[in-house]
């Protein structure tokens, strides 16, 4: 099983072979990818930021797949209820997309005669930048986001897997970081400076032996004017089920147990609920019927549903955080 690290630890042995299998509040995990012996194409690697308030939930993406390289990103508009969404594919990635070795440090960007986009941290900031022509209907997107990241604490993962010693999945979920800037989209212009808007980065560095079907839920609202995050995966290991599951209430990280979701992801219009064998955890997810319809897409290898959270989560003291009304993403992802 697996258990919460409390010091630094390398991920790779010197033998290439996964080291640690556990979790951890703080960013402690080693990615010493040069001592990892798997083959280069199959390594992934990912830089994903959400960006969200009342107004919009702004997704983008940068990442190596070994084989190619891609830009992805989706923008929803809350208030009119329609969404914007696009995907470029790129070979030679080695060369086009250098991801950083560490979620601390290290910048990642891509330019071309349609795009421009940049990914910076200095310091406990982070600095998104964005000119993206012919986004998503003859629309282009614009955006310049500064992210402090509040010394927030974050829920960081190293996983093995039994079948393959040289594969693994490394991953940080750092949420409730603070967001200003600007977003332009089309004839549409989100001032994040007037709006809590807060920001999520998802670093994850990966091989897996087989292809995974693996499931996120992923929401946030207010509760006693406390900014709640939940965080909810099924694990891609047979023995790593519950290990992200976590809430951070006002940057705190309280781990959570092992869920199970019902729910049907080829109709996207199902309800899905996600409880504990103790019942100390029990979420429902509601698809948006806004307008008629529920808002979703498919992007580059990932199934995305909108919708709104409700229920209930019992902490180890007893007291009741209620989950009610939560926007909230549910993410089914190929990897």
């Amino acid at each position: 099983m697996y258990k919460e690290y409390l010091d630094t630890v390398s991920v790779f042995e010197t033998n290439g072979e996964v080291k640690p299998f556990g979790w951890s509040k703080e960013p402690i995990f080693f990615y010493n990818k040069i001592n990892s012996s798997g083959s280069v194409f199959k390594r992934k690697e990912s830089d994903t930021y959400i960006v969200h308030n009342n107004h919009l939930i702004l997704t983008v993406t940068l990442a190596n797949l070994g084989a190619y390289g891609f830009l992805s990103g989706f923008l929803i508009d809350l208030d009119g209820f329609k969404m914007g969404k696009k995907v470029v594919k790129k070979m030679l990635p080695l060369v086009k997309f250098r991801m950083p070795e560490s979620s601390l440090s290290g910048d990642v960007a891509y330019n071309d005669n349609q795009i421009g986009v940049k990914f910076s941290k200095a310091g406990s900031k982070r600095f998104l930048k964005c000119d993206f022509l012919d986004f998503y209907d003859s629309k282009n997107l614009y955006f310049n986001i500064e992210i402090d990241e509040n010394n927030a604490e974050s829920m960081n993962v190293t996983i093995p897997f039994e079948s393959n010693k040289t594969s693994f999945f490394v991953k940080r979920f750092l949420p409730q970081m603070k967001a200003t800037g600007l977003v332009r989209f089309g004839g549409s212009e989100y001032d994040l400076d007037n709006e809590k808007t807060s920001a999520t980065l998802i670093w994850e560095r990966y091989s897996t032996p087989n292809k995974e079907n693996y499931h996120q839920l992923i929401a946030e609202g207010y509760y006693n004017k406390k900014l709640i995050t939940l965080q909810l995966c099924d694990g891609i290991s047979d023995d790593s089920a519950g290990i992200e599951n976590c809430l951070f209430i006002d940057g705190k990280m309280r781990k959570l147990s092992k869920v199970k979701g019902k729910g049907r992801f080829s109709d996207v219009h199902s309800t899905w609920t996600f409880e504990d064998e103790e019942r100390n955890i029990y979420i429902e997810f509601l698809p948006s019927n806004k307008n008629g319809g529920a808002l979703h897409t498919e992007i580059d290898k990932r199934k995305i549903i909108y919708g709104n959270f409700y229920g209930h989560i019992f902490d180890e003291k007893g007291d009741v955080i209620k989950i009610d009304g939560f926007d909230g993403l549910l993410v089914n992802s190929i990897i």
